[in-house]
């Protein structure tokens, strides 16, 4: 029999090279393997988790065009969320209102169905919207008065787009193979003095030490890096960024999957977003937030960059 030690060096190979997308740092030498708990798809996502900070994420990485299978066509962005996310549309709008004036130019990196720029425009007539979406042809259309939607290939998109006063991504960052690399390009679009803004769950959080491998923040497969609040602090500021704030961030939806999901145990499973069991579920994570957020580790966090300003 192979002695602990020995299974320990041959885990460590295979995820060799396998260095934190966050802060660059070596693996623990132990995989954790997720399946779908959501949606239902036959993958078993591996993830490593950083020694150094704690973010996790996929390895191997996925591919684009396995990353793309992942999002079925029913998939919770590109319809409409009802009640409880016009409810977070309104937080995000009051956050952006502070950052920006009249005729400048806001980015939503990964804005789904663009229901959200469509709100944000009717209540901030002053700025204008852009919204980007990765897909396989290139096209541009104006879906409201200052809202225009991008598709297309990202460099291609981003050669064409104006300097920005905000860039949000929103439940995103996670979602990208090398978050760096393209918050590192995006922030070149930045007007000095701009702002890098958005929201993304915690790796090390109080929902993921309760509920474990059935944690929502996995969203297997498609969340492929989920960074601790550290892990991104040390990404922004390697990307350049100053006047960094990571803090507890409202969103029920959360603790409503980990809750759904613990009817699965380790198999894949789907999970509906709508109906009475789903209000059940949010209600039960509006009465346990307020626990997460005294914590001091919240589930979901909200983060800002600033660039230096000239």
């Amino acid at each position: 029999m192979k002695s602990e030690q020995a299974e320990r060096e041959i885990r460590q190979t295979e995820i060799e090279g396998a260095n934190c997308p966050a802060c660059c740092g070596p693996a623990i030498p132990e995989l954790i393997k997720i399946p779908d708990h959501e949606y239902g798809l036959d993958y078993l996502a591996n993830y490593a988790c950083c020694q150094n900070c704690s973010t996790l994420y996929q390895w191997p990485m996925p591919s684009g065009k396995q990353l793309s299978s992942f999002y079925p066509s029913h998939y919770h962005s590109m319809v409409d969320g009802g009640f409880l996310l016009r409810m977070r549309h309104d937080m995000r709008i009051s956050r952006l209102k502070i950052m920006v004036g009249n005729g400048e130019t806001v980015l939503d990196f990964g804005c789904g169905n663009g229901l959200f720029l469509r709100r944000a425009a009717s209540a901030m007539p002053e700025a204008k919207f852009i919204g980007y979406e990765i897909a396989d042809q290139e096209r541009m259309e104006e879906i409201a008065p200052r809202v225009v939607i991008m598709e297309g290939a990202f460099e291609e998109c981003l050669s064409k787009l104006p300097p920005c006063r905000v860039i949000i991504m929103n439940h995103v960052i996670e979602h990208l193979p090398d978050p760096f690399s393209i918050v590192l390009k995006l922030r070149e679009k930045l007007v000095p003095g701009g702002y890098f803004d958005g929201q993304t769950p915690n790796s090390v959080s109080l929902e993921h030490k309760i509920f474990g491998q059935l944690w929502s923040g996995f969203h297997a497969p498609r969340h492929t890096v989920i960074f601790s609040a550290e892990g991104l602090r040390r990404l922004l500021e390697r990307a350049g960024f100053t006047e960094i704030k990571i803090k507890a961030a409202f969103n029920p939806a959360g603790y409503a999957i980990s809750f759904a999901s613990l009817s699965h145990g380790n198999h894949k499973g789907n999970i509906r977003r709508q109906g009475l069991k789903w209000l059940l579920y949010v209600a039960g994570a509006t009465f346990v937030l307020p626990i997460d957020f005294w914590s001091g580790m919240p589930s979901m966090i909200d983060f800002t960059g600033v660039t230096k300003t000239a």
